[in-house]
């Protein structure tokens, strides 16, 4: 390919990765299932990340949002937050400086698109994480404590 230099099975033969011919840089993978060799999803790694704004452009408004919170190991506060369009089977991420509380808004950068198949249990067979109870529908640009949930789906440790 001219835009793919190599691909790459990993170790516990479940992802392909892909690198990018420029510069060696991860171009993306696949994921698939060791038992049928089934794709579960498709990730892509863009370059450079880019504008919330220009995925709603794109997409619409997400369906969902999952933010959590946990600690590293000197108990810094560690963000995560991702974008959901659950009927697309699209995930992103916004970047997190980390140890600052992400503000949403229509600026944030967001990265790593993930194609699943678009469902939620498409989507918690690739991300076990993001679950009907860690999933918040989206309400707009509403603070980060909006959305975070722990795993019980309560809003213990978010504040």
């Amino acid at each position: 390919s001219p835009i793919i230099s190599q691909a790459q099975e990993d170790s516990n033969r479940t992802v392909i990765q892909l690198a990018w011919r420029q510069d060696g840089t991860l171009a993306g993978g696949a994921a698939y299932r060791p038992t049928d060799r089934v794709i579960i999803s498709i990730g892509v790694g863009y370059p450079t990340p880019f504008a919330l704004q220009d995925l709603r452009s794109a997409f619409g408004e997400p369906s969902h949002v999952y933010a959590k919170v946990s600690k590293d190991a000197s108990e810094q506060p560690f963000y995560r937050l991702s974008f959901v369009y659950l009927p697309k089977g699209l995930i992103v991420n916004a970047l997190v400086a980390d140890p600052t509380r992400p503000v949403l808004s229509e600026d944030m950068r967001v990265t790593s698109p993930t194609f699943v198949q678009a469902s939620l249990e498409g989507l918690t067979t690739t991300m076990p994480q993001m679950t009907e109870k860690t999933l918040v529908p989206w309400k707009g640009f509403l603070d980060f404590s909006y959305y975070c949930r722990s795993a019980d789906g309560s809003t213990n440790g978010c504040q």
